[in-house]
């Protein structure tokens, strides 16, 4: 990759496999992966580095997943920008927020940590006593997912990745029937996650974005120093205010990746870089329109400068 390329970065969010190729990199440049996953560690209490050498991710509670996700994104950006560029602009994919707008300069890593913890705290105090969750249902259009939910109303589409693909959250019960509607519709899967807390749902999380603006007040803020992609709507955020209204909105906003992948499109960017836990982005960039090589974990090597 030449100096001259234009570089994004783009952040992972929870539940997400792990490729195998984790530690590969962890152990190349282990003065930045163990500090910051130490630091997560002894935040959250929980043994972490141990669980990603054995590939045990999802024997991690939710909070010990997320603090993992964070310090690995953090730690992967700060590789790939000493190996192979700069960003001109970060994006965060549900959770990637908290590593993007670290990575973008607008707070420093504790901060970021301490904010996805407070976030993940608020939504688990809305829960209702019916476990809940999320589901995704692969290769069927936008009406049909719909057509699927009409018997599902507590059941909310909660993110478009590509134009075929689609996350849901709600109860668990009703997600398991939608996706096997979904499927029963022709969809290539439609599969529950391992995951306990329905993102970004409007009703069930509806008090989320509320409380968690209050908290952000006291936090301190500042603009980043490049733009971070909204994935609610593709807006590029320039300011610390822009960062905290986006960072309320997040918690009970449905997203579109799509539109964050298609602004990122718009600025030409030559190559999109995923920090973070396996390859999900990068795999689903294959689904949409975008002219950028996509890198991460496994590929970086092939992009570092010349």
């Amino acid at each position: 990759m030449t100096d001259s390329a234009s570089i994004a970065f783009v952040f992972p969010g929870v539940a997400v496999p792990l490729c195998g190729r984790e530690f590969e990199l962890w152990d190349r440049y282990p003065g930045v992966f163990a500090p910051l996953v130490g630091r997560a560690a002894q935040r959250v209490g929980l043994e972490l580095e141990g669980a990603l050498r054995r590939g045990a991710l999802f024997e991690l509670s939710t909070v010990g997943q997320q603090a993992l996700g964070y310090a690995f994104s953090v730690g992967s950006a700060r590789v790939f920008e000493e190996v192979v560029g700069t960003p001109v602009a970060t994006a965060g994919y549900s959770f990637g927020i908290y590593a993007a707008v670290t990575a973008a300069g607008a707070w420093r890593f504790e901060e970021g940590l301490e904010a996805l913890l407070e976030a993940e705290r608020i939504m688990t105090s809305l829960l209702p006593e019916e476990p809940c969750g999320l589901g995704v249902v692969l290769g069927l259009d936008a009406a049909s997912v719909s057509t699927c939910l009409l018997a599902e109303p507590a059941v909310a589409v909660v993110n478009r990745n590509t134009e075929q693909c689609f996350v849901l959250a709600g109860p668990r019960a009703d997600l398991a029937r939608a996706c096997a509607e979904a499927e029963r519709l022709g969809a290539m899967s439609g599969k529950l996650l391992p995951v306990a807390v329905p993102y970004h749902h409007p009703g069930i999380l509806s008090d989320a974005r509320g409380l968690f603006a209050r908290w952000l007040t006291a936090l301190p803020l500042q603009a980043p120093t490049i733009p971070v992609i909204s994935s609610l709507d593709g807006e590029c955020l320039l300011t610390a205010q822009g960062i905290a209204r986006y960072a309320a909105d997040n918690l009970s906003s449905p997203l579109d990746w799509l539109s964050a992948l298609k602004t990122i499109d718009s600025l030409n960017i030559d190559l999109v870089l995923e920090c973070g836990l396996g390859l999900s982005l990068s795999q689903n960039a294959r689904f949409a329109p975008l002219r950028a090589e996509h890198g991460n974990c496994r590929n970086y090597a092939r992009f570092a400068r010349s």
